[in-house]
């Protein structure tokens, strides 16, 4: 159909109201034909829930896709490198993908392998539980690591996670250890 130069009613079925659709050159206009009383509201009203529907699923998207941490249901959640299920509060961790994904872990280990195992480029945030405040979660980069055989972990690698370099000295100095950074423990973990 050549709409050009053309005016013509177009009649909708929803609430039986008139669209004039005009041609005009290269552009097509739409407008509505004035309403009355009734059918104008009934109009106003869904446009308004159509609005309201649109926010809420703008604000669970944005919201599914934030970069955040995620609390580790212990005893529920599973390590995501072994499977095995995360229990102790001392010693969990987790990434965070650039996506928002999260992946849980049940030792700072575990996490390690994954690490030297996968593709660092699209992990956003590393977290670690922290010895002396259980449950916790920290930036792993900001920890300080101990490896003491007097403070076991899960995998066996005895390695343990605090939030200053103080606190984790004085463990060494009790029971003996070795300390390092976040960049001292990935070169460590990978020799």
């Amino acid at each position: 159909i050549d709409w050009r130069g053309t005016h013509f009613k177009l009649r909708c079925n929803l609430l039986a109201t008139c669209w004039r659709i005009r041609a005009d050159g290269e552009h097509d206009i739409g407008y509505l034909v004035l309403l009355e009383g009734k059918k104008r509201a009934l109009i106003t009203q869904m446009m308004k829930k159509i609005q309201w529907i649109a926010t809420l699923v703008a604000v669970a998207l944005m919201v599914a896709c934030s970069v955040s941490p995620k609390e580790i249901r212990y005893g529920q959640d599973n390590c995501h490198y072994c499977r095995m299920h995360v229990v102790d509060k001392q010693h969990g961790a987790e990434i965070v993908t650039k996506k928002g994904k999260v992946y849980i872990y049940d030792a700072m280990e575990c996490m390690l392998n994954e690490m030297a195992e996968s593709d660092q480029e699209t992990f956003s945030l590393y977290l670690t539980n922290v010895y002396l405040n259980p449950g916790v979660l920290l930036d792993a980069h900001t920890a300080t690591y101990v490896i003491s055989e007097a403070i076991p972990s899960p995998m066996g690698m005895n390695l343990t996670a605090f939030e200053t370099r103080e606190a984790a000295e004085k463990i060494v100095e009790e029971h003996g250890g070795e300390v390092f950074d976040w960049a001292g423990i990935q070169a460590h973990f990978n020799e």
